[in-house]
């Protein structure tokens, strides 16, 4: 794993590492177990330029915020797990970490089950950019 903050941080927050495959696009992942949840454990690049670093974080904190809310209505979504002083997320050894509950099966947008006609009911976008669930405004980024 190369990185001396890894050992450290697994056990600050009392995580475990599991044998598993994580596909990933831009950072690095791992299949974890936080306290008896089965999670995804990412570690992701700080850029170092203050505007650039702020507008990483706030895009993160409306993420997990909008994970959460999908979580409250009950959709099938990895949800923030509080495993960083009470918050799914933070910054140590210069990188970026986060830890959301691990849901099997297949990223949508990665295989044609199921649509988006299929998915239309429960999620859509109105003209105003605000995420519909059931009729409800989710939130606005």
């Amino acid at each position: 794993m190369g990185d001396s903050t890894f050992p450290w941080l697994l056990h600050d927050v009392g995580l475990t590492i599991v044998p598993g495959f994580i596909a990933v696009r831009e950072e690095r992942a791992w299949l974890a177990n936080w306290h008896g949840t089965r999670a995804v454990l990412r570690a992701g690049h700080v850029p170092s330029g203050a505007v650039s670093r702020a507008r990483r974080l706030d895009d993160l904190a409306w993420l997990h915020a909008f994970l959460a809310a999908l979580a409250v209505l009950g959709f099938p979504s990895p949800r923030p797990l509080p495993a960083f002083g009470g918050q799914s997320w933070t910054i140590a050894g210069g990188r970026l970490w986060e830890l959301v509950s691990f849901i099997p099966g297949h990223e949508v947008g990665w295989a044609a089950e199921p649509s988006m006609e299929q998915m239309q009911p429960r999620v859509r976008l109105s003209p105003g950019g605000n995420s519909l669930i059931g009729g409800q405004v989710v939130l606005r980024h």
